[in-house]
């Protein structure tokens, strides 16, 4: 058994929600804290981010390193597709895939 988690960055988003950039590790903390105390292994099963390289290249250097404030993460997936739902304050489907589709361009 394990706990899995949804971690996700928008740059936009943070911007109105939170008036700054996230960290990877803000936007795991309220999910990591609420599983564990069930003491089971956690793994961010979707792991997202969008924006300007100076926004996602915290993300991508602190996504997968060890850190003592969450012993108990153990593995990151990378959700590479496009959102399926729309997010507040008119955001649209953000898409989170790594590369651009051919068909897309």
């Amino acid at each position: 058994m394990l706990s899995g988690l949804s971690v996700f960055g928008l740059e936009r988003y943070d911007e109105l929600a939170y008036n700054k950039h996230r960290t990877f590790s803000e936007a795991l903390k309220q999910g990591y804290d609420l599983v564990a105390g069930y003491g089971k292994p956690i793994w961010v099963a979707e792991l997202g981010y969008q924006g300007g390289d100076a926004y996602m290249k915290p993300w991508i250097e602190t996504a997968t390193l060890k850190q003592s404030a969450f012993p108990n993460l153990q593995e990151v997936v990378y959700f590479n597709d496009r959102d399926v739902h729309a997010w507040p304050f008119n955001l649209g489907r953000p898409d989170w895939r790594v590369v651009e589709s051919l068909a897309a361009n």
